[in-house]
């Protein structure tokens, strides 16, 4: 069975080597350019991350969510289609600085 699994990953192994070996200019552009974009959207999620915990704590801490709702998990569940575990982890993460 060893001997199997060793021929499968060189099998791999090779097939790793020979597609690097085609890269081109291009294919280096175009890696580079959805790094960038990757890098780009990800700054942007933290963002708006960060961006809803302090939202979330505020309206918390002020009891806003009243103007809406009985309770703050009401309001979590209805207006923001969470439970309230995710939520505490959010309002904590705001606190961070």
């Amino acid at each position: 069975m060893s001997n199997r699994c060793d021929k499968k990953e060189k099998d791999f192994m090779a097939y790793c080597d020979d597609l690097l070996s085609r890269l081109d200019s291009t294919d280096i552009k175009v890696f580079e350019g959805l790094v960038t974009r990757a890098i780009i959207a990800k700054c942007k999620i933290e963002s708006a991350f960060f961006e809803l915990a302090e939202s979330i704590f505020e309206i918390s801490t002020t009891k806003l969510y009243k103007v809406k709702n009985k309770t703050f998990a009401e309001f979590c569940e209805e207006e923001l289609g969470f439970s309230l575990q995710p939520i505490y982890i959010y309002i904590e993460y705001s606190q961070i600085d």
